[in-house]
């Protein structure tokens, strides 16, 4: 079995190069051990799996068709920005009608848009995708890699298949990193990522919310009210958690909360008070919270994103601390870009695992994400809760910041 393009692993940066790459003359595969997704396109109420896109991501899932298929209330947008300094008194805030913008970002379920993104590469039909395939025996051959797939659980015989482009998008443990030999640099925090639903007894107001706490940095991205009113109907109304989180109001927050606490051993009326705690009451009381997931936090990043013939973008390539549900963006930039040099590869005749079209794009990525990463590893240095020097030095930098209309404008622009 051959193909030109081999996209190993189907989160949402492989999905959305796959249907970057569905109308092309490429024949493209994709490569997930996991079985094929839902194809429901409407989140769900109950679901803690969101990310915050902006402008320039939106732009990109738009001209992929991704974004105008995603059902209403599954993607709300925000038009303000809260920043504030848990431990000290600075604030910040941004507004959408201060810059001249319809929004600011849009707070998407993570599910509906891999549904979408997998009604698209369907509907192209350029893209052959391998659901529950497994993998293994990665070797160099002239014109890219060969390995063995093993197509569902029962196969141990597998079958050989050669690409000449082979794309890692698995995820921060990529195992086609691994094989390929590039190496990470960076380190793990000593913090874990709690997500989870929360129910507030005063509206969001379409704001995005960020506290700098002790424990570590919270946020509250704004649900639609439309989005829990469409679950309400199929909720179960005998489960009170249901109720909670089935109401048409704009009182449904996710939350994610990088921390050193212990927050898995927590009951549900422990987290909501930490929660109301921790917000500063900024928005009411906490009065519900659904179950939440955790994961490990880290800042790596590869000192080579390509070889000839083999590429890794996304998770697999950088990995920043998950301030607000934002660094879904920087894989989304990756695709778009690799997408469109594996183009232009195709109009000069040149093979999509050519040297030089991959330096072109791992040159580019690199430095804006190492950028990226690095801004974010300073934020999460400035608050470290060791120097009441330094928490006064943040609220100062906080105020200042708020007094100037041309800072703000650029951090706007930065984070879409």
């Amino acid at each position: 079995m051959q193909t030109d393009v081999l996209i190993v692993g189907a989160g949402l940066t492989g999905l959305a190069l796959a249907a970057a790459l569905g109308e092309s003359r490429l024949k493209v595969t994709l490569l997930d051990a996991r079985p094929a997704p839902p194809s429901n396109l409407q989140a769900d109420a109950a679901d803690a799996r969101v990310i915050a896109l902006g402008s320039g991501s939106r732009q990109f899932l738009e001209k992929l068709g991704a974004w105008q298929l995603l059902a209403e209330g599954s993607a709300p947008a925000f038009q303000h920005i809260y920043v504030a300094d848990g431990a000290g008194t600075g604030s910040i805030s941004f507004s959408a009608a201060d810059e001249g913008l319809s929004e600011l970002g849009h707070i998407v379920g993570r599910a509906s848009l891999a549904a979408a993104l997998v009604k698209i590469i369907n509907e192209q039909g350029g893209t052959e995708t391998l659901w529950g395939c497994r993998w293994s025996g990665l070797q160099k051959v002239s014109d890219g890699y060969q390995l063995q797939i093993f197509r569902n659980a029962d196969d141990d015989q597998g079958e050989a298949i050669t690409t000449r482009l082979l794309v890692g998008a698995d995820g921060a443990t990529s195992a086609v990193r691994e094989a390929l030999g590039l190496r990470m640099f960076g380190r793990q925090y000593a913090q874990q990522a709690h997500t989870c639903l929360a129910r507030l007894t005063q509206g969001h107001g379409q704001t995005a919310y960020q506290w700098f706490t002790d424990s570590g940095p919270l946020a509250f991205l704004p649900l639609a009210d439309d989005l829990a009113d469409a679950n309400a109907k199929s909720n179960d109304k005998s489960n009170d958690q249901s109720s909670d989180f089935g109401k048409a109001d704009d009182k449904l927050v996710a939350v994610i909360w990088s921390s050193t606490e212990a927050i898995q051993g927590f009951s549900d009326q422990q987290l909501a008070a930490r929660l109301t705690q921790a917000s500063e009451r900024r928005l009411g009381d906490v009065i519900a919270v659904t179950q939440r997931s955790e994961f490990p936090l880290a800042h790596r990043h590869a000192l080579r994103y390509a070889r000839k013939g083999a590429v890794i973008l996304g998770d697999a390539a950088h990995i920043i601390h998950p301030l607000a549900g934002w660094g879904a963006n920087l894989g989304f930039a990756d695709a778009e870009l690799l997408a469109s040099e594996l183009w232009q590869a195709q109009l000069l005749g040149k093979s999509p695992g050519d040297r030089s079209v991959l330096r072109r794009y791992a040159v580019a990525r690199g430095s804006q994400n190492l950028m990226a990463g690095a801004v974010m590893e300073g934020f999460h240095l400035l608050y470290q809760p060791t120097n009441p020097l330094l928490s006064l030095v943040r609220s100062r930098g906080l105020a200042l910041a708020q007094e100037s209309t041309w800072l703000k404008s650029l951090f706007v622009k930065a984070a879409g």
